[in-house]
């Protein structure tokens, strides 16, 4: 019995060795995965900024510098997020404003609600002018009852939070 409770210590440490070693890489110095380019690596899979409903208030969300998001990036991730709802074409980017453009704007401005909307366009709003140099985001659709085209900047928001 005392030579067993001997024992069992160092065979839990084997164990666990060579579970631990048959985890690591491959000792052939191959790799199975498939190599990304950097731009791959680095791009945006998330909004800079998303709206939390609960709290009422805008949670920053980048995981990389900002200095090196692009306008088309954000509005790409902003397209994945809302895919099949609204779609928001980039317009031109003059000075320091965005101007984008929703061709079908029954789902943000009547579908979901005030406070969807209000989200939807702080988003929209706050993570476009994560972008460097660029302050304010013009948005163009047909008017609602829960959403309104026209400029807006972090500030529209700020009390609304």
């Amino acid at each position: 019995m005392r030579k067993s409770l001997f024992y069992t210590p160092f065979l839990l440490l084997i164990c666990t060795v060579s579970i631990v070693s048959s985890c690591g890489p491959d000792s052939s110095g191959t790799r199975n995965v498939q190599e990304s380019s950097p731009s791959k690596i680095d791009s945006l899979h998330v909004l800079p900024w998303i709206y939390d409903a609960n709290g009422d208030s805008m949670v920053y969300n980048l995981d990389r510098d900002a200095e090196q998001l692009t306008v088309e990036e954000v509005v790409g991730v902003i397209n994945e997020k809302y895919k099949d709802l609204i779609r928001l074409d980039l317009s031109k980017k003059a000075d320091d404003t965005v101007f984008v453009s929703i061709p079908d704007a029954q789902y943000l401005t009547h579908s979901m609600g005030s406070t969807g909307a209000f989200g939807y366009m702080a988003e929209v709003t706050y993570s476009l002018t994560e972008t460097p140099g660029v302050a304010y985001v013009h948005f163009q659709f047909e008017e609602g009852d829960h959403a309104s085209p026209g400029l807006y900047g972090r500030a529209d928001f700020i009390n609304k939070l």
